[in-house]
């Protein structure tokens, strides 16, 4: 089950590669990696220098016209398109990159993703989560979601902090009201700023198909998922920007929904590390408060793993004839 785990968040249901890294992306790096069908922007991209007002920011269609910032700093602005995705989507980005966004063709399930099948509720020591209002079969899709923010990762090392707020706090109050909504109503662990903090807490790492594509990437729903290192969901990002989450077994009626933020095969030190550095608390799910000798004895099972994948892990893999 690890394996397939493992296995799951690297590749999406249709075997195609696709780039699905955790929440915990802002507050510690994770590896990089790019799907294998990128979004390419076309050749005409401007020279995105200086502050200036982005040309080429509507298309034909009523759910693809785009307004952009007239406030810009260095090349990146903001571009908000109030129906994209069902709901909307604010982009702190270069002009490049926005217009690959703007080639995405939203699939009909992402906007037909109804979620009659769960509902939000309190969850002690946890807060806001999602459970199953009815039994839900292993392999059944939970949701399937565009993101609300999505966020150019040299942004954060290129501008000022107050130049990268005012960008923030003017993507998120240009979203349509639910939406924005929707994004204030998560929360945030490091303070500070709070559309940063929100992000820097709930982001999943997006690549828009070469190393200038790297962004940070809000699904508000998504966000409601706590974390549990044997969760019942896995989920992945597609090359539409798409947020999919399948139930990994059977789920039962009231039963909390999860992923895991980590990597499967961390061990039980590294796990609690990890999620009490990034969101400062230690990991408290059942794998991770069993009894000392049963986590040992689970740390020698992700071992044995790894290695066997080590072995089996090898770029000069020759088809047999």
């Amino acid at each position: 089950m690890l394996f397939l785990m493992h296995a799951f968040r690297a590749y999406g249901g249709d075997g195609q590669h696709t780039c699905s890294w955790g929440p915990l992306s802002l507050a510690s790096e994770q590896y990089m990696c790019f799907p294998a069908k990128g979004i390419h922007a076309p050749q005409d991209v401007g020279d995105g220098g200086g502050s200036h007002r982005p040309n080429g920011t509507s298309n034909s269609g009523d759910d693809n016209i785009w307004s952009a910032s007239s406030d810009c700093f260095g090349e990146y602005c903001v571009y908000t398109n109030t129906k994209f995705f069902g709901n909307g989507i604010s982009l702190v980005t270069t002009a490049p990159n926005h217009r690959r966004v703007s080639q995405i063709q939203v699939p009909e399930l992402t906007l037909k993703s109804r979620h009659e099948n769960i509902r939000t509720v309190e969850i002690p020591a946890k807060g806001r989560g999602l459970v199953a209002t009815r039994t839900i079969r292993r392999g059944e899709r939970i949701m399937a979601m565009g993101p609300a923010l999505l966020v150019h990762r040299n942004a954060f090392r290129e501008l000022e902090p107050d130049d990268l707020y005012y960008l923030m706090d003017m993507a998120v109050n240009s979203l349509p009201k639910s939406r924005k909504e929707g994004y204030l109503a998560q929360a945030g662990t490091m303070g500070g700023h709070k559309i940063t903090d929100i992000l820097f807490t709930n982001s999943f790492q997006i690549a828009l198909g070469d190393p200038d594509g790297l962004h940070y990437g809000n699904f508000p729903e998504a966000s409601l998922l706590n974390h549990d290192c044997r969760p019942n969901l896995a989920f992945f990002v597609d090359q539409n920007l798409t947020h999919h989450t399948h139930a990994m077994r059977d789920i039962g009626p009231g039963e909390e929904l999860t992923i895991s933020y980590l990597d499967a095969l961390q061990l039980r030190s590294a796990r609690q590390e990890r999620t009490r550095n990034s969101l400062g608390f230690a990991c408290g799910c059942s794998h991770c408060t069993m009894p000392r000798e049963e986590s040992d004895a689970s740390d020698d099972r992700l071992r044995a793993i790894s290695r066997i994948e080590e072995s089996h892990w090898s770029w000069n893999i020759k088809p047999r004839r």
